[in-house]
């Protein structure tokens, strides 16, 4: 709906945190997937401290390049595509 400087906000319909149960089996895997990939990789990051085991395993190992883009969001690659 509009607010009453007559910008355009939004709200969420439905509660987003009840669906994590469905979202986490999305991300399973991923890590062993994307270090088992047979070519070079960059891993692209706002933080280290929501890497897995697995990851920093194979960071220690060299299989992997990772750049560091302090940021607090989700979309760096949208909101500082100048660093990435």
């Amino acid at each position: 709906g509009a607010e009453a400087d007559g910008k355009e906000s939004w709200s969420w319909r439905t509660d987003v945190s009840k669906a994590t149960s469905c979202l986490s089996h999305c991300f399973e895997g991923l890590s062993e997937l994307f270090v088992a990939l047979p070519l070079p990789k960059l891993l692209v990051v706002g933080a280290v401290d929501r890497m897995d085991a697995t990851l920093e395993a194979a960071h220690m190992q060299g299989r992997f390049r990772l750049d560091v883009v302090p940021h607090p969001g989700h979309y760096i690659h949208e909101d500082r595509p100048e660093e990435v």
